[in-house]
């Protein structure tokens, strides 16, 4: 797997936020330029014709990268889960096809973020990084989480009230991205992992019950705008999420030959 660029990131003092939708697989491939490369069907077992988007929202009190000055950092990603890109690793042994949210492999459609270095970065690798007047998260108690972005591709926010107590787990999450000229580019973001898990969060349902007509989060757009055409409607509450504790990560962006 050659590559000609890597940054190492650290993140420290860290929160999370995931709202995960089950969606249309042929809709939300519209939004993948490769299908081939970059597949959405297969995705959710048993279910060709279903597909994931999802909303991430990272906020850390310090993020550093390789070894510089660290300083907080709100980092929004916008996505939709795709099978690993062929010739980029393998399933982890104990997940052959995916394994919930832990280990996603996702195709990332926006990124933003108020972390000048982070996004400086993320362009320079061809990533879809937006101009992002505002990035705010706000975390009221260890079950209720909010955030909001203010920026070109339209405004949105979300809430998540997690009342379900998940057990010690890990992260492993790559976001894609290919752009000419600058090729195939990822960012990996690792907590724990699976011999040494760290994550643990309050969720609201989970990628298993996400049927189940409970309304305990939302994600909501700007009407009109990019988002608000991605996500499939000016606001949705149907979504798993997650509301994760305090926890350090590692990340790192790298780019392919």
């Amino acid at each position: 797997m050659p590559y000609n660029y890597d940054d190492a990131i650290s993140m420290s003092g860290c929160f999370m936020t995931l709202h995960l939708f089950k969606d249309s697989a042929e809709r939300l491939g519209k939004w993948v330029p490769d299908p081939n490369r970059y597949k959405v069907t297969g995705t959710v077992p048993g279910q060709p014709d279903q597909a994931w988007l999802t909303f991430w929202f990272y906020s850390c009190r310090d993020l550093a990268i390789n070894g510089g000055r660290s300083r907080p950092a709100n980092l929004s990603l916008v996505a939709v889960v795709v099978k690993k890109p062929e010739g980029r690793g393998t399933r982890p042994w104990y997940d052959p096809l995916f394994n919930a949210p832990i280990d996603f492999d996702s195709y990332l459609v926006w990124a933003h973020t108020d972390h000048e270095e982070l996004a400086g970065r993320l362009r320079q690798v061809g990533m879809p990084v937006h101009r992002a007047r505002e990035v705010r998260f706000e975390r009221a108690n260890e079950f209720e989480a909010s955030t909001f972005v203010l920026s070109d591709a339209g405004t949105y926010s979300s809430k998540v009230m997690g009342s379900i107590d998940d057990t010690l787990h890990h992260h492993d999450n790559s976001f894609w991205h290919w752009r000419r000229p600058f090729g195939e580019a990822q960012l990996r973001i690792q907590i724990g992992s699976p011999e040494h898990p760290t994550a643990d969060d309050r969720g609201c349902k989970d990628s298993f019950t996400i049927d189940i007509p409970i309304s305990c989060s939302s994600v909501s757009a700007e009407g009109g705008s990019e988002v608000a055409t991605l996500l499939g409607a000016p606001m949705r509450d149907d979504s798993a999420a997650f509301n994760h504790l305090e926890f350090d990560a590692v990340a790192f962006i790298r780019s392919y030959d």
